[in-house]
């Protein structure tokens, strides 16, 4: 009896026969419809089996993952503002300065919760791990106010008129630092494919947010800055880094030829990186719950399957479908595996003679495809029919099955259609796409590679009606990967233009901006290399956060670079001293914080954390070398700059 008319937000797909600990029962798998969510369309089903007279097991609901994914990140975001918090305290000295600065944080959070609601999104892995990057970077423009504020309470007997004219003279930098981070996600909008428009949700909060956290240090932070009447307090931890940034760039200043050698060493290498580095489309993230298929093309393998499968389910747990149209097809559900390798190439080598197709029945990818109806299209597309010819598959010694799975292995399977021994129908492809399909290589008996073009023939177009969602890693086409990796590079170049032009907007110079935006590549370069070193890959996701490490990166320059040009010193190399000491605080506090609201993300081990790895890495490495190349290879750069400047002025 049809379940549809008992579930409100879910869809029954058709039941199956399934073998379950040796037995045959009918299963009955259940979804959440294109309006309804994974918690919502569980929650309903559990409540309407609870209250019938069916007697029922529920083998596998993965809105149990999804709720601990989320309350995972909820956590994560606790924990990385709570250290933030924490790390400026040790720093500033001052439980009152503390406060003031720790307000900032969940008052900009609470707006932009505010913002999430009103947009209609939702608290998802994407959302609250933009909350959790940003966490850090919200007190960074309250304690470069503060500390300008601190700076002018020490010239002015009038505390009040020191809050206003210190929150002025700082205006300009802390304006320019947040819009760095802030137009940097102008480019993720025009990221080729989904990717692109999955990470318009989380640039929209981390815009929102940063904006808010602007507001607050140039509103209410000057208000508490009034009523405590803050002093300064230098610690000792301070001291020792302004010491160690002045020696540092006093060693650079004077041993010019021997930096030159050792940037000419590190440019060598960083092209070589560009070279060796991995590309990849998302994480690898792994699951607990297997999809497995297999495919019967022969239909002489149906016995060896039947035995294989059962074993299989002996010693896990799992149910198995059966379907016979066309091709026989065994599809296997297993549920909790401990050991998601072993398990899979055990796999692999059991069925080592049909096609089999792998995929996790729960990735986190997949929640998030759910969660944003922009990822899921459905529209009119062209389908083109390739017609495997029998003599040339004969010809040249390639099997059938060699075909399915390399297409398979290329497009991802939500690319094909209708699959059979005869024609395999492929679906929104452009010509530049399908002339890819056309030239993969397909290995024959004898090692050889064969060109698909040479056995099949193409049929005429049609339309027909196709889904577009978005596919789990190991399971997405080539030519996509490479559109989106194309698009993601054009983003970063995009964003340092952004950056340039943004630094010149606020201090309507060319001069601090050209030199300021040098920080952008020299980060940059050091992530490529560190990833080589380590052999990393980089995905989409670890793309965003070089792109938002291209905004954060300069933050530290424009800081120092404000003040150095404000000082009316004619010795250069004073000036930039003077400046390393007076903003060594808040350069060394805004680094820390923001690494620390990261830590836990890094550390996590939730699935959903997983997925946002790449950006914690790239963003903690990122910031500490770009706060130690701000104070010491920047300044260089300005005197170097600077003289050539008034040398042919």
């Amino acid at each position: 009896k049809p379940l549809q008319k008992f579930f409100q937000g879910v869809e029954e797909h058709p039941s199956e026969e399934v073998i379950y600990n040796n037995r045959k029962y009918i299963a009955i798998f259940l979804y959440p419809s294109a309006s309804g969510s994974p918690l919502q369309a569980s929650k309903r089903a559990r409540s309407v089996l609870e209250t019938s007279n069916l007697e029922y097991k529920i083998l596998f609901d993965n809105s149990y993952f999804l709720k601990q994914t989320i309350r995972s990140l909820v956590f994560v975001l606790i924990y990385g503002i709570l250290l933030a918090i924490l790390s400026s305290l040790l720093f500033l000295g001052d439980a009152k300065v503390g406060f003031i600065v720790g307000i900032s944080i969940p008052l900009s959070i609470l707006f932009t919760f505010i913002f999430i609601y009103l947009a209609g999104y939702s608290l998802n892995i994407i959302t609250l791990g933009a909350l959790i990057m940003s966490s850090g970077m919200l007190i960074d423009a309250s304690i470069i106010v503060l500390e300008s504020i601190q700076e002018a309470s020490r010239k002015y007997d009038n505390y009040t008129k020191a809050v206003i004219l210190g929150t002025q003279s700082i205006r300009g930098a802390v304006i320019s630092s947040m819009l760095t981070n802030c137009v940097v996600f102008i480019p993720v909008v025009f990221i080729y494919g989904l990717a692109g428009k999955l990470f318009f949700p989380f640039s929209m909060v981390v815009i929102v947010s940063t904006f808010f956290a602007l507001f607050i240090s140039l509103t209410i932070v000057p208000m508490f800055a009034d009523i405590f009447k803050i002093q300064d307090k230098s610690t000792e931890l301070i001291e020792i880094s302004a010491s160690f940034f002045k020696k540092s760039f006093l060693f650079v200043n004077r041993h010019g030829k021997l930096v030159g050698v050792a940037f000419l060493f590190f440019f060598i290498l960083f092209v070589y990186s560009l070279s060796k580095v991995r590309f990849t489309m998302f994480p690898d993230i792994r699951s607990p719950n297997l999809q497995v298929k297999i495919y019967d093309f022969s239909g002489l393998e149906s016995r060896s399957i039947n035995s294989k499968t059962r074993s299989l389910l002996e010693n896990n747990k799992g149910v198995v479908v059966i379907q016979d149209e066309g091709i026989k097809t065994w599809t296997l559900y297993l549920f909790n595996i401990e050991d998601h390798r072993r398990i899979t190439e055990q796999i692999r080598k059991m069925f080592s003679d049909v096609v089999i197709q792998i995929s996790d029945l729960d990735n986190p990818l997949s929640f998030i495809s759910r969660e944003f109806p922009s990822v899921n299209e459905t529209r009119y597309a062209k389908v083109k029919k390739l017609k495997i010819m029998p003599e040339k598959v004969l010809a040249y010694d390639v099997s059938i099955s060699d075909v399915f799975a390399t297409l398979k292995s290329a497009l991802g399977h939500h690319r094909l259609g209708a699959v059979d021994t005869v024609e395999i129908t492929l679906c929104g492809f452009t010509p530049e796409d399908f002339d890819e399909i056309l030239n993969l290589p397909i290995e024959n008996r004898n090692r050889g590679k064969i060109l698909l073009r040479r056995l099949v023939s193409v049929e005429v177009d049609t339309f027909k009606v196709v889904q577009t969602s978005l596919w789990p890693s190991s399971d997405v086409p080539i030519y996509e990967k490479n559109r989106t990796q194309s698009s993601v590079f054009q983003a970063i170049l995009f964003a340092g233009v952004l950056v340039f032009l943004a630094i010149v907007a606020v201090f309507e110079s060319a001069q601090i901006a050209g030199i300021a935006v040098w920080q952008i590549p020299l980060s940059l370069a050091f992530i490529i290399v560190l990833f080589t070193i380590f052999n990393k890959s980089i995905d989409v996701i670890t793309g965003i956060g070089i792109i938002v490490l291209a905004g954060i990166s300069v933050n530290d320059a424009i800081v120092l670079l404000d003040f150095i040009t404000k000082n009316m010193n004619p010795q250069k190399e004073a000036r930039i001293l003077n400046a390393i000491e007076k903003r060594t605080r808040s350069i060394v506090i805004t680094t820390i914080t923001t690494v620390m609201g990261l830590i836990p993300l890094l550390l996590s081990r939730s699935p959903g954390a997983k997925i946002q790895h790449g950006i914690a890495i790239v963003l903690i490495l990122g910031i500490l070398f770009s706060t130690l190349t701000s104070m010491t290879i920047i300044p260089k750069l300005y005197l170097i700059i600077t003289h050539f400047y008034d040398k042919h002025r």
